[in-house]
């Protein structure tokens, strides 16, 4: 299993690798904002490899189905010193308690059931 942080720039390695992948989740902030881009980025690729992670709360899971068009895998809540813990260098999973941890397993177990 390979991770890979993509931009949403849709340059043509970024096209290329997505194309390339087996599965594709990405990650949306529940926001409107957040998911009219994730919906925009995934009009842009094939779906039937595509999931989508919500981040925070504020947008409904089916709505964010819908307006993606993508099935929704999860949802986790925001991380307090997600953001600074990356710039670090500290990596993103800091603790098995925390949002992302438990969001990464779920994403990893619905995964293997796909499979």
């Amino acid at each position: 299993m390979v991770v890979a942080d993509l931009p949403r720039a849709g340059d043509g390695l970024v096209e290329e690798l997505v194309t390339r992948c087996d599965e594709v989740v990405v990650l949306t902030l529940a926001t409107v904002l957040g998911v009219a881009a994730t919906a925009r980025w995934c009009a842009r690729h094939p779906r039937g490899h595509l999931r989508v992670l919500v981040r925070g709360a504020g947008v409904d899971l089916d709505d964010v189905a819908d307006a993606t068009g993508v099935r929704v895998v999860g949802a986790m809540a925001s991380q307090r010193g997600l953001d600074e813990a990356v710039d670090l260098g500290l990596g993103p999973v800091r603790a098995r308690r925390g949002p992302l941890f438990r969001a990464a397993r779920d994403v990893l177990a619905d995964g293997a059931r796909a499979a």
